[in-house]
């Protein structure tokens, strides 16, 4: 998105910009949405408890809707499900291994490119980064998503570059998805 401001023109990178619109998006509108089963919106209404935007937070709350939605299948949903998951556990068990592969495999089939990623490397027994395949639009996606704060998408900017063999930049996204 563009705007301009001061007789500037800014780029806004779009996660910015959804963030922006989820955080005046009033609760009641969603939560009619949400209610009604709509996983787009209980998609975003968990975002809006998890990350406070334009809410307390609450996190059961954020929990409980993101939770529905990726009930549904909700790809990022699925993806952010699968990640936590895989994040939270130290030596998960093969019944978790394969319920993260499951989600991945659902999100990487509705196109969601970072959770390809991950399946990759969990499901197709690439256990480096350099295993992964990363094509160009891989990275627009993961480097759009880095520079709007998404920790994640740092991690996977960095596997990218690390095929890449740049890197410096490896180690600039490594530390960014540390500080997030």
């Amino acid at each position: 998105m563009l705007s301009l401001f001061d007789g500037t023109l800014y780029v806004i990178p779009p996660p910015i910009v959804e963030e922006l619109e989820l955080m005046v998006t009033p609760v009641d509108q969603l939560l009619d949405d949400a209610k009604g089963g709509d996983a787009e919106a209980q998609y975003k209404l968990g975002r809006k408890y998890l990350q406070a935007l334009g809410v307390e937070p609450d996190f059961e709350e954020g929990t409980r809707w993101s939770e529905q939605a990726a009930d549904q299948g909700h790809a990022e949903a699925l993806f952010r499900r699968a990640t936590a998951m895989t994040l939270s556990t130290d030596t998960p068990s093969d019944a978790d291994k394969d319920m993260v592969e499951g989600w991945l495999r659902k999100a990487s089939d509705d196109g969601h490119v970072m959770a390809d990623t991950l399946f990759q490397i969990l499901h197709l027994g690439r256990k480096t980064a350099t295993d992964v395949e990363i094509n160009a639009e891989t990275i627009e996606i993961l480097e759009a998503r880095e520079v709007g704060g998404d920790g994640v998408a740092s991690l996977y900017s960095g596997f990218a570059y690390t095929r890449k063999k740049d890197f410096g930049k490896v180690a600039h996204y490594m530390e960014r998805a540390m500080e997030s």
